[in-house]
């Protein structure tokens, strides 16, 4: 169910694969030599980039698989990262944001943003396997794009709420995301919800914050936690609209549970998905509270028992996601 009043509320997939998703996607690679890539930093490991005009035919092998962003100065701290990824037969890479010959200074945009995508896109064109971007800094090192969402057209919100930051600007690569050029981006026919590679964030604001994370995650792939934890998903979804209103029922954005088996499908082999849903099959109506697992107590004490993906589909806005209808 959602709730939703006189709070600010706009429409959010926020899918949590991330880099715990991440993780889980390679459990199964075999370590491989490989090489591992610094590009523009003083590092004994060869390069990993493809010369030009190198006819080979593009395999998961010869291709970049994992491509980690940041400022130069990170790279002593996702090095360990780096190392680990490409031992395990995943290929990575860390391309610098700064300096005479990186991301910065040698792609085109018009911002920083634009120029992120720009070479992740061009990456993408030049290793086609590539499947993961990390990108390491908060949003004061790597900016998300600010995103038009009209959040006034329906619900009356001042200005600020025709905005949201995402990420998914790194992810969906098609188009521009500003056709008209306008300096808006996301507006109607301009967005691509389509994915084409996992985005993650490190929101590190230094090295010893990126350094911490760093570790974590490490910890997390080569010792885990015992438990069941990391072969499991929390998958949930609520109500978008007023139930049983069969005149205004999209089948997609007012039942979570299309959103929820869209994602199912892309779990890695042995994920086990949880659901926690208003109404399974809502269908044209046929709502009924007693068959409504999803509230407050019910999301959070399965969130807190341990999942290496979780999805929430629903309405939400700047303090949290919504989990009950008034209406």
């Amino acid at each position: 169910m959602m709730e939703r009043g006189s709070d600010k509320v706009w429409m959010t997939f926020t899918v949590s694969l991330l880099l715990l998703l991440l993780a889980a996607s390679v459990l199964n690679i075999q370590p491989s030599a490989g090489s591992v890539s610094f590009h523009g930093l003083e590092q004994s490991a060869p390069s990993s980039t493809r010369a030009a005009g190198d006819a080979r035919a593009s395999t998961a092998l010869d291709d970049l698989r994992y491509l980690a962003i940041g400022p130069s100065s990170f790279g002593d701290e996702l090095a360990p990262l780096i190392q680990w990824k490409t031992q395990k037969g995943v290929k990575a890479g860390f391309y610098p944001l700064d300096g005479e010959t990186g991301i910065l200074n040698s792609t085109p945009g018009r911002d920083v943003q634009e120029k992120i995508r720009t070479f992740i896109r061009d990456m993408k064109d030049k290793n086609p396997y590539l499947q993961w971007v990390l990108l390491a800094g908060d949003g004061e090192v790597i900016p998300s794009r600010r995103i038009f969402v009209n959040g006034t057209a329906e619900f009356g919100a001042d200005e600020d709420d025709n905005y949201v930051l995402s990420d998914y600007y790194y992810a969906g690569l098609d188009g521009s995301w500003d056709i008209n050029d306008n300096g808006i981006f996301g507006e109607e026919d301009e967005q691509d919800w389509y994915a084409d590679v996992y985005v993650g964030r490190f929101p590190a604001s230094d090295e010893r914050e990126l350094s911490i994370m760093v570790n974590r995650q490490l910890g997390y792939e080569k010792d885990p936690p015992p438990g069941a934890w990391s072969s499991s998903a929390l998958l949930a979804g609520s109500l978008m609209d007023a139930p049983n209103n069969k005149d205004l029922f999209d089948p997609y954005k007012d039942n979570a549970y299309e959103v929820v088996l869209e994602v199912e499908e892309g779990l890695p082999p042995g994920v086990t998905p949880f659901h926690l849903l208003d109404y399974p099959r809502f269908e044209w109506g046929g709502y009924n509270r007693m068959f409504d697992n999803l509230n407050r107590s019910s999301f959070t004490a399965h969130y807190e028992m341990g999942y290496s993906t979780v999805l929430m589909a629903c309405h939400g806005d700047n303090n949290g996601n919504c989990t009950s209808y008034k209406g």
